[in-house]
């Protein structure tokens, strides 16, 4: 999948299209995410131990995966997943700053030449 719990995404399909939230939850087995704001349905809570109340509870929903993009922090603008020489790091395509990684990782590139036959290049290395 190319989101993780955390990131931010914009809705580009369906419904909510144009809202921006960030994931709450991924499920890759069934290609589907939690988007903070997007979907959000009425669920009925029966009156419990724990919902003493009981009601309607506001919740969101699953969404497929392919309705959302990333969104670059950098850039306020959508963002594609690129892969690197040697490495995959989760980045924007138009400009190569990284997005979300577990790992630090350094992006070493020559301005000047970023843009070659339509293809960013950069070098990724390990601190």
């Amino acid at each position: 999948m190319h989101v993780k719990k955390g990131d931010e995404v914009i809705v580009i399909a369906g419904a909510d299209k144009g809202k921006r939230g960030r994931v709450l939850a991924a499920f890759p087995k069934e290609e589907k995410v939690i988007v903070e704001g997007v979907r959000v349905v009425t669920h009925f809570v029966r009156k419990s131990a724990q919902h003493p109340g009981g009601g309607l509870v506001k919740k969101e929903a699953p969404i497929h995966v392919s309705n959302v993009m990333l969104v670059s922090e950098y850039e306020a603008r959508r963002a594609r997943r690129a892969a690197r020489t040697q490495q995959t790091a989760r980045t924007n395509k138009g400009f190569p700053s990284l997005l979300d990684n577990n790992q630090p990782l350094s992006i070493l590139y020559d301005p000047a030449s970023i843009f070659t036959a339509g293809r960013v290049v950069c070098f990724i290395s390990r601190p």
